[in-house]
């Protein structure tokens, strides 16, 4: 039986792991705060602003589901993707300017 196990342990060690990837928001830094400065940029050419207070309905959304929040909460008339587009160009911005590997 040990024997058989070491093989089986042998075999695995023998596999090349290229990547392992985490995806938890939170693991690795605290993103939210630049997800809503992000948000921030696109709405405030809007002419509209949130504040961190009101966000509590928004966190673990998708970018998708936020902005159809965020379009009927201030009636807007602008289409979901490209709201999620602005966004996102933002957002790495944001990531560019203050997260470092």
């Amino acid at each position: 039986m040990v024997k058989s196990l070491n093989k089986k342990i042998s075999s695995y060690l023998n596999i090349m792991i290229k990547a392992i990837i985490f995806d938890m928001d939170g693991l690795m830094i605290d993103s939210e705060p630049f997800h809503l400065q992000a948000i921030n940029i696109v709405i405030n050419k809007l002419g509209y602003h949130l504040y961190r207070k009101d966000c509590k309905e928004y966190i673990g959304l998708s970018d998708k589901d936020t902005f159809q929040k965020i379009i009927k909460r201030f009636n807007l008339s602008i289409a979901v993707k490209e709201l999620v587009n602005q966004k996102n160009i933002a957002y790495r911005k944001i990531l560019k300017k203050h997260v470092h590997p």
